[in-house]
């Protein structure tokens, strides 16, 4: 799971995109999200899937979106 700061700089670039909303509206509801995640991560480790098996698991044909710059 990435920390919060680079979440919130993604949210905040990418929230200048957003035609209807300002990064600083959107940035309170991915903190939520992003501490949902964090909490459930955290609750039960033993449910986590390792980058190999979710790669594996993905259909054909579907790409991870960083996947070509090994990310």
């Amino acid at each position: 799971m990435p920390s919060w700061h680079v979440v919130e700089a993604l949210v905040e670039v990418l929230g200048t995109k957003h035609p209807q909303a300002t990064p600083e509206e959107i940035l309170p509801r991915f903190y939520d999200l992003w501490q949902r995640a964090i909490d459930e991560e955290s609750e039960a480790p033993d449910r986590r899937i390792s980058c190999a098996a979710q790669r594996s698991a993905r259909p054909a044909g579907v790409v991870q979106v960083g996947a070509s710059i090994g990310v």
